[in-house]
C-alpha cells in the first residue's frame, strides 16, 4: 500500500555517506488494521537479508502479544517464501521465537522477540528495535524500556528505534512524548502520523477514507461501517480513527468550584505583567497575561486566541511595543516552530525547562484550589478548564494536550502565572 511504501522509504533512508540511518528514531502513529505489523516485519526482514551481521528485535505490550504476532502473521509469510528453509529458518520454541538468515549453515542475521522491560536486551547487540502497541506504556514504563534497549545499540552504527502504535489514551504518555518529538521535528526523529482531528465526525465515511490508509486496499468503507455499528464508541475512535481517549476515571485536576468563585470582572493584572504562550497539537495559539492583584494573589487573562499561529509574531511585537513583560513557553511543546519565528524576528521569548514547566502546572492547580488565582470569567477559558485532562510524568503530571480541547488557553494562562508567581526567577532564555 502507498503508506507502507512511505514507511519503508523513511525507515530505510541512510545518511549521505551510507554509514548510518538518516532517522535513528521512527514513530509510526496509524490506526489498527492498516498493515503496520506487516510493513514493520517486511522492513526488518529486508534489513537482515541485505546486511549480514544485523540483529533486529521486536516487542509489543507484552512478550506474549509479540509471540502471537510471530505465530499468526510472520510464520505463514516465512514458510510460504521461496527462501524458506534454504535461507530463512524459524525457531518456534516458546520464549525463543526467531526468524534467522543463514549463510553457509551459520546464522548471519536474525529478527528475534524480546520482553519489554529495563533488562530487555541485556548482553545483546541490537541494530533495530521495534516497540509495537506503544500506546500501552506510560512514560515511566517506556523510559525503563529505552534503558534496556539503548545499551544494546550503543556500538551499532546503523542503530534504529521504531515506536509503532495506534491511538492512545491519557495513560499513553511515552507514546505522546515520541509523537511530540516527531511533530517538533527533533533531530533524527521521523514521524508517520495518521488519524482524525478532534472535531471530525466519527460517522462520516469521508473521514474514515481520509484517515485510514488501508481503505481501498485491504479493507473497505463498508467494513469500517460494520465496525462502527458493532464496536464501542471509544474503541472505534481510538483504534480506527486514531483519536486519543481521555482516562474515563479522570476528571479535571482543577478545583472548578474554587475557579468559578474567584471571578472579578474588574480584575486587571498588575505590574510586573508576565505573558504566556501556548500552541495546541492542532496548531491553534493563545497568549495570556498574569500579574499580581495587590493582595497576594495572581490575576490571569487570555488576551489573544485565534486559529493557527502565524499571527503570534505580529501580536507579540505589538505587545512588546507597550510593555517590557516576559513571554514564557514550554521548551518541548507544539509551540517550538513559533519560538523559532519569534527568534528570527529578534523578539524575546523564554523557554521553560521541563522541570519548570511541570512545576508550573502543579502550582497553577494549587493556586486555583487556594483561590489565589483571580480572573474575569472568560467563557472560552472557563470551558477549556472544565475539559482539561492530564498525563503523568513520573509521579507528577502535565496537561494532556491531545485529550484537552482548548488546552492552549489553559496552558498559556498557567505559563504566564509562572512568571507572576516568581517574577525574579527567569527560565532558560532562548533569545
Amino acid at each position: 500500500m502507498p503508506w507502507q511504501r512511505d514507511l519503508v522509504d523513511v525507515v530505510g533512508a541512510t545518511t549521505d555517506d551510507g554509514a548510518g540511518m538518516r532517522y535513528p528514531y521512527v514513530v509510526v502513529h496509524v490506526p489498527r488494521r492498516a498493515g503496520k505489523s506487516l510493513a514493520t516485519f517486511a522492513t526488518l526482514l529486508h534489513r537482515v537479508l541485505a546486511h549480514p551481521g544485523t540483529w533486529c528485535h521486536y516487542t509489543a505490550q507484552t512478550r506474549e502479544a509479540a509471540a502471537r504476532t510471530f505465530r499468526r502473521e510472520w510464520t505463514p509469510l516465512v514458510t510460504s517464501s521461496p527462501a524458506y528453509p534454504r535461507v530463512l529458518k524459524l525457531r518456534r520454541s516458546n520464549g525463543s521465537e526467531e526468524v534467522m538468515v543463514t549463510r553457509g549453515g551459520d546464522v548471519s542475521s536474525s529478527v528475534a522477540l524480546f520482553a519489554p522491560g529495563p533488562l530487555a536486551l541485556h548482553g545483546q547487540d541490537a541494530d533495530v528495535a521495534v516497540v509495537d502497541e506503544a500506546w500501552s506504556f506510560t512514560l515511566e514504563q517506556g523510559t525503563e524500556l529505552e534503558a534496556g534497549i539503548q545499551p544494546a545499540q550503543l556500538t551499532r552504527p546503523r542503530r534504529q528505534l521504531l515506536v509503532v502504535s495506534a491511538g492512545g489514551t491519557a495513560s499513553s504518555s511515552w507514546l505522546a512524548r515520541w509523537i511530540d518529538l516527531g511533530r517538533e521535528q527533533a533531530p533524527g526523529v521521523a514521524l508517520i502520523d495518521y488519524g482524525a482531528a478532534d472535531d471530525d465526525d466519527p460517522d462520516d465515511p469521508a473521514v474514515w477514507e481520509r484517515v485510514h490508509p488501508a481503505i481501498g486496499h485491504t479493507t473497505t468503507t463498508d467494513a469500517i461501517r460494520s465496525l462502527r455499528a458493532t464496536m464501542p464508541d471509544d474503541e472505534f475512535r481510538r483504534a480506527i480513527l486514531g483519536l486519543w481517549l481521555p482516562d474515563p476515571d479522570a476528571g479535571t485536576v482543577l478545583d472548578l468550584a474554587a475557579w468559578h468563585a474567584s471571578v472579578d470582572a474588574a480584575a486587571v493584572p498588575g505590574d510586573p505583567v508576565t505573558f504566556g504562550l501556548a500552541v495546541s497539537p492542532g496548531g491553534d495559539a493563545a497568549i495570556a497575561a498574569a500579574g499580581p492583584d495587590g493582595r497576594g494573589g495572581i490575576v490571569v487573562e487570555v488576551i489573544a486566541a485565534r486559529p493557527g499561529s502565524e499571527w503570534v509574531v505580529d501580536a507579540w511585537r505589538g505587545i512588546r511595543s507597550r510593555t517590557r513583560g516576559r513571554l514564557l513557553v514550554d521548551s518541548l511543546s507544539p509551540a517550538a516552530p513559533v519560538v523559532e519565528r519569534l527568534t528570527a524576528a529578534r523578539l524575546p521569548v523564554e523557554t521553560l525547562p521541563t522541570a519548570g514547566y511541570v512545576m508550573g502546572c502543579l502550582a497553577f492547580a494549587d493556586d486555583v484550589a487556594a483561590r489565589r488565582i483571580v480572573h474575569r470569567g472568560q467563557p472560552a477559558l472557563d470551558g477549556a478548564l472544565g475539559r482539561v485532562r492530564t498525563r503523568n510524568v513520573g509521579d507528577r503530571w502535565v496537561w494532556a494536550r491531545r485529550e484537552s480541547p482548548g488546552v492552549e488557553l489553559v496552558e498559556a494562562v498557567a505559563n504566564a502565572a509562572i512568571g507572576a508567581r516568581r517574577p525574579r526567577s527567569a527560565p532558560t532564555v532562548a533569545v
